[in-house]
């Protein structure tokens, strides 16, 4: 089985152009979703100044924070820093787009802008494919062009991509069953999945009304594909096959009954790299096919074997790994190089909302409209994917804790109650466009999905006031 997973191919020159075409995408559309929210969520006035952070870092370890937090931002800590940044990476991922053949260079840059803003954006991009896509960029340095020349990738690149969507999936349903999470053993976990996932869309509503034995039959379907797919992987050409159309059709219905921005994107570029030439010889324009020439460099090939052993420290659990191995993972964190996987392994089973209201009276109190998060019961869940409301999502998160545990939440009232440019550009609908409220508080509701039969999407129940009531400056 080893030989027919390790055997060169024929070609894979087609395989990478498509894949390092296909990385670059997502690093434009993340990019691109990510830039108009920078400046209020980290910005020198944002809810979690980058500047701030950094800051404080460097009081507590001095410098040995620009290890433990590495970006661009220490060289400049402003918001032309971040846009600076951002605007790099745009271009970087045009270039790729384009065909410059300079592929490893464009790539390392992304890594680095990559990392960078997932180090000035703290829990803004804390989320596991903000981290996938820093892996995903570093791993494709290994079959990417470093000069001009067409020749084949070394066949131990292809195997460290393997690796990394191996441990994406594989892992992903391991952690499923391995979680303590009964719904996922005795079939129920969809059931609560489509209403308390952090942004449904409006497909959502319609697959929560779906039967319970398809329900259950869904959640072992999704388990199935990414534990013995993924075992599929080594068994040759026809085995990667299979899995790669597993897990296409695995994310492709994640993507329509749900909003995880560029996540599903991201993971199926990661399958382009299951398929052959031959297979992209089917699809592609006879214009991108070309014969290699020259044999595969082996140069970054220590590297590589080095990134793959660091990997394997990532299975066991953090707890069980001897003190030295710990701190080998200590010092790579940071830099997005290995990660540990694991989505979806427990189901929430309830829908806790924050919702931001103002008043100018104090008795009349209206709602501030988030771009993808339920608010008014009336309102069809959007489709925002691929772009990724970082707000939005972290509500959903907030909801689930305390306000003390989540003190932005506090600021961002305030901001509001001031009338704050750029927070207020973070909602949808501003419902005090001539002047700002004089209190703003938030308040926590139980959300599940509306019935059938009626006009409404969602139902609501109060549970109480989320974070005291913030006052305006006078």
């Amino acid at each position: 089985m080893l030989h027919a997973w390790l055997a060169p191919a024929e070609s894979t020159l087609l395989r990478r152009v498509v894949y390092v075409r296909g990385l670059a995408l997502v690093h434009l559309i993340a990019t691109l979703s990510l830039w108009p929210q920078l400046r209020a969520l980290v910005g020198t006035d944002g809810l979690m100044p980058a500047a701030g952070y950094l800051e404080w870092a460097w009081d507590s370890i001095g410098i040995a924070a620009t290890w433990r937090a590495p970006t661009l931002l220490w060289l400049l800590p402003t918001d032309a820093g971040l846009d600076l940044i951002c605007a790099i990476s745009v271009g970087c991922a045009l270039a790729l787009l384009a065909g410059v053949v300079w592929e490893g260079p464009l790539l390392l840059l992304l890594w680095v802008c990559t990392v960078s803003l997932g180090t000035a954006g703290q829990v803004w991009l804390a989320y596991q494919w903000d981290v996938l896509l820093g892996e995903a960029t570093f791993a494709a340095l290994f079959v990417a062009r470093w000069r001009p020349g067409v020749a084949n990738p070394p066949t131990w690149g292809w195997v460290l991509q393997h690796w990394l969507l191996f441990r994406l999936m594989f892992f992903g349903g391991l952690a499923k069953l391995t979680s303590g999470d009964a719904s996922w053993w005795d079939g129920t976990a969809m059931t609560y999945h489509y209403f308390t996932q952090p942004l449904p869309n409006p497909v959502s509503w319609y697959a929560h009304q779906l039967p319970g034995a398809i329900q259950a039959l869904s959640g072992y379907a999704a388990i199935a594909i990414e534990v013995l797919l993924s075992l599929a992987m080594v068994l040759g050409l026809w085995g990667r096959r299979v899995a790669f159309g597993g897990f296409v059709l695995l994310m492709s219905l994640i993507a329509l009954t749900g909003n995880y921005g560029w996540f599903q994107i991201l993971a199926i570029v990661l399958c382009f790299t299951l398929l052959d030439d031959r297979d992209w010889r089917r699809v592609l324009p006879t214009s991108w096919h070309v014969s290699p020439e020259g044999v595969p460099s082996n140069v970054l090939a220590p590297a590589g074997a080095a990134l793959a052993l660091v990997s394997l420290l990532m299975i066991p659990p953090f707890s069980a790994l001897p003190a030295p191995l710990k701190q080998v993972v200590r010092e790579v964190r940071p830099f997005q190089l290995v990660n540990r996987y694991g989505l979806f392994a427990t189901m929430t089973q309830v829908r806790r909302e924050i919702v931001f209201e103002g008043s100018a009276d104090g008795d009349l109190w209206l709602p501030y409209s988030l771009p993808a998060k339920p608010v008014d019961v009336w309102a069809m869940p959007p489709q925002v994917a691929p772009h990724l409301p970082r707000l939005d999502w972290q509500l959903w998160f907030a909801g689930l804790q305390t306000c003390a545990r989540n003190p932005w939440v506090a600021d961002l009232q305030r901001k509001l109650a001031d009338g704050d440019e750029a927070a207020v550009a973070l909602f949808e609908r501003n419902p005090f466009e001539q002047a700002p409220p004089r209190f703003v508080r938030t308040m926590l509701y139980d959300y599940t999905f509306a019935e059938p039969g009626g006009t409404a999407w969602w139902a609501r129940e109060p549970v109480g006031v989320y974070c005291p009531v913030e006052w305006g400056s006078e």
